[in-house]
């Protein structure tokens, strides 16, 4: 019990103000420090309640002091996407979220929160990637490319083509991955615009040791079309070059194109195609005048991957 002298500069009036004098002081005392009379004034400096935890709110009751009640308040980020940073039970938590947003950064892989950590896999998309490090299938048995880069269209070949399904294992759980053709060979990749193979001038008949062969490749479309048209000459066809020997320069026998493979994209749907070819006699053999020209379009449409490109009726003609 505080005790006040009855000539204090505290002390006021009759028994009764300084009862309630006293409890008016003894009220303040949880919530103040260095309580004191001056001047016949009760004075003290209010308590500081501040715990310097983010998950309480701070106060002060006359009766007992400092209170600090837990709260639901965000608090410090632990720099996970996949965790929210919340206050429970009085402490800074960070429970999973896979609702969340996270990305690793590259526009050819797909992301997802899973289980508290920021998961990616590889889902490349025409235009996403800016270099060849953005194609990262993370198969070691393959090539990664970028082609076109920036914006670029990503590539992933086993080099001499792939014998087993495990070489083109894209290490995504979500994708089932399959050696098609299971070929030992290898394959060229071209721009669509001028990129080419040249086997040298022609030798002849005998070096090829045949009047009759087939032409045949393996195409794989991966842009946006098949890839730039060029034409065979008066009364031949105009398509995207796969085999050719020799070129439309002229009309001139020995000058115009011997022979031809291509593909025609389709005027509607220009990533279809269908077959063209040209043969044209360069010399007077098998029952063919010389300048004899055979063209054909096919009827069918190729789409993106047709297993095969090819001219199966025998062509007869110089090598």
């Amino acid at each position: 019990m505080l005790s006040i002298p009855r000539r204090s500069p505290c002390f006021r009036g009759s028994s009764l103000e300084a009862t309630h004098f006293l409890v008016s002081i003894v009220n303040r005392a949880a919530c103040t420090t260095g309580d004191a009379c001056s001047s016949g004034t009760c004075v003290g400096a209010t308590l500081n309640c501040d715990d310097s935890n983010v998950c309480t709110n701070d106060a002060c009751s006359p009766a007992t002091g400092c209170v600090h009640t837990n709260n639901n308040a965000t608090c410090a980020t632990d720099g996970n996407p996949c965790t929210d940073d919340v206050c429970a039970a009085g402490s800074c938590t960070h429970p999973n979220d896979n609702t969340n947003a996270c990305t690793d950064g590259n526009a050819c892989t797909g992301d997802a929160c899973v289980s508290g950590s920021c998961q990616s896999w590889y889902a490349p998309t025409a235009g996403c990637c800016a270099s060849s490090g953005n194609c990262n299938d993370g198969n070691a048995g393959t090539t990664d490319t970028c082609i076109g880069a920036p914006g670029g269209s990503c590539t992933n070949v086993v080099p001499g083509g792939c014998s087993t399904s495990a070489q083109c294992n894209d290490a995504n759980g979500c994708t089932t991955d399959t050696c098609v053709g299971a070929v030992g060979g290898s394959a060229l990749n071209y721009d669509g615009s001028n990129d080419y193979v040249t086997m040298g001038a022609a030798s002849g008949e005998s070096a090829l040791g045949a009047r009759a062969f087939t032409l045949e490749a393996w195409v794989k479309r991966d842009g946006s079309t098949w890839g730039v048209t060029t034409s065979t000459g008066t009364g031949g066809v105009t398509a995207v070059p796969v085999i050719a020997k020799g070129r439309a320069e002229s009309e001139t026998a020995g000058l115009n194109c011997n022979y031809f493979l291509g593909l025609i994209p389709d005027s509607v749907t220009p990533t279809t195609a269908r077959l063209g070819a040209d043969f044209e006699q360069l010399a007077a053999a098998g029952g063919w005048a010389v300048g004899r020209r055979l063209s054909e379009r096919g009827t069918g449409l190729a789409q993106r991957a047709p297993p095969r490109v090819a001219r199966p009726t025998p062509m007869q003609g110089r090598s």
